[in-house]
């Protein structure tokens, strides 16, 4: 009897822990918005964050329409990691990259359902899929995405606070040598050597 007690009470106690990092990372988002956010951001499409029931260590944090998506790794995650993660993702959100994958994936539920019709809808899901699926894979492109969504998080939170989450994904994902997360990388050193990098300075570094 003595264990079960122990292991209800233990249960309680992950379940209170669970609860205050889901709070910390929506009070987090609250509060990056309050700093930024598009005239689209309201009601139904308002941003919100869905904690994905998994550990595995090397599943990132992405966005789909107005949806930040992490794992149960991320939600214990050091502070400043989940304010990186916050203004990284909300930054996709606000230049508009959201808008490419749902273009893609619209074009191509379209292209599905009227394939073998030859219609007009069935060419334009075509082409239009097509399209979006070369600015999603372009890895030129998808770098460049991935820069300007971390200037949205120096503009919230300073090249330093971004830079010290941006190396404990890196490290977590096992990225640390990816040419991508390099870049990225040698992007917020750069922010993090100028004066204007700290955005409580008056600055926002690339605008």
């Amino acid at each position: 009897m003595r264990v079960i007690n122990s292991v209800k009470t233990l249960l309680r106690s992950l379940e209170k822990m669970i609860v205050s990092y889901r709070a910390a990372w929506n009070d987090a988002l609250r509060a990056a918005l309050l700093q930024r956010r598009c005239l689209w951001m309201k009601g139904p499409f308002r941003p919100h964050i869905v904690v994905l029931p998994t550990r595995a260590g090397r599943l990132g944090a992405w966005t789909f329409a107005n949806t930040i998506y992490i794992s149960r790794t991320q939600l214990s995650c050091p502070p400043h990691v989940r304010n990186y993660i916050v203004g990284h993702e909300l930054g996709h959100m606000i230049n508009g990259d959201v808008f490419i994958q749902l273009l893609f994936f619209l074009s191509y539920l379209a292209m599905i359902i009227t394939t073998g019709t030859g219609s007009a809808i069935n060419l334009l899901g075509i082409l239009l899929s097509s399209l979006s699926l070369l600015m999603l894979a372009v890895p030129s492109l998808a770098l460049e995405r991935e820069i300007n969504a971390d200037r949205v998080a120096v503009q919230l939170y300073g090249a330093r606070q971004v830079l010290e989450g941006c190396l404990w994904m890196a490290r977590r994902l096992d990225e640390m040598h990816s040419p991508q997360r390099i870049a990225r990388l040698k992007q917020l050193r750069q922010y993090l050597a100028a004066p204007s990098a700290e955005p409580g300075h008056g600055g926002r570094p690339g605008v």
